[in-house]
């Protein structure tokens, strides 16, 4: 992966007249890159005409000084402009099969987990929920669902750690629902019941929660945790095909990776990948 380039002012001119060239109403490609606070790029793939394809299509179609919005859970939080071609992930490396993007962009936008999206700010943003509420830590309904949720697969008076609570209409259907996340780990060793899960369940958090990732610890051990921590990123409809992608960012000890999921109808389906498989 690659790190982002950061915009001199004398730059700035550039990215303005790239994000004015975007405005057009269609796009033959619209990649989608993930992006981490430390600068690491990662290209998820996107749309190419009309279709949803893997890095490899979009990459071929990328092209240097092209502008992306920033978008962080339901906020599109500023502009970037490509730098260079995408670049493939050495061969032989750690969560190979993956290409790298240069972005550059204002300094202060590049603090955390978020995904670019090629296009304009206006474009991008008829892409995201028409709601999003991200809902404090210690939604009591929640914590229910994550404590019943994890004793079902075997762990006894789960100590419940909320990391993301998510409430938005992902199926389109009118109604919302929400995303729980939760992560008990110790990080340095491994340790027998420690979990990571993310859950999708309906509003009222009654409807039987369908798991989207779920890893326990089945023993000790003085090595590392293994378990896949998950971080949702942004929820948007990439595609335009009325049901949210969530996008997520994983990482464990020895690695990270991107997804974006789709989660309905009591199935997950992953749309788009780069890195390191959750």
């Amino acid at each position: 992966m690659t790190r982002i380039a950061t915009l001199l002012t004398a730059a700035a001119a550039s990215l303005a007249a790239a994000t004015a060239a975007a405005q057009e109403p269609q796009m033959s490609v619209r990649a989608a890159i993930g992006v981490t606070p430390e600068g690491l790029t990662c290209v998820l793939g996107g749309i190419s005409d009309g279709r949803l394809v893997a890095a490899e299509a979009v990459a071929t179609r990328m092209r240097p000084g092209e502008a992306y919005a920033l978008v962080a859970l339901d906020e599109v939080r500023g502009g970037a402009v490509s730098v260079g071609e995408p670049v493939p992930e050495p061969a032989g490396e750690e969560c190979a099969d993956a290409y790298q993007q240069d972005l550059a962009g204002a300094a202060n936008l590049m603090d955390r987990l978020q995904v670019a999206v090629a296009g304009s700010a206006v474009d991008v943003q008829r892409m995201l929920p028409n709601h999003l509420e991200v809902l404090p830590l210690d939604d009591g309904e929640a914590a229910d669902v994550v404590r019943r949720f994890v004793a079902g697969l075997g762990i006894d008076e789960p100590e419940v750690v909320l990391k993301q609570v998510v409430r938005t209409d992902l199926d389109g259907d009118g109604t919302a629902e929400r995303l729980i996340n939760a992560v008990n780990t110790r990080y340095e060793n491994a340790r027998k019941g420690e979990y990571s899960v993310l859950l999708v369940t309906g509003d009222d958090a009654i409807r039987q929660p369908l798991a989207i990732r779920a890893e326990v610890t089945a023993e000790d051990s003085d090595g590392p945790s293994l378990l896949w921590e998950n971080t949702v990123v942004a929820v948007l409809d990439l595609d335009r095909d009325g049901v949210m992608g969530i996008v997520l960012h994983g990482a464990y000890a020895f690695g990270d990776g991107w997804d974006v999921i789709h989660a309905e109808l009591g199935e997950v389906q992953r749309l788009l990948s780069c890195g390191c498989g959750g």
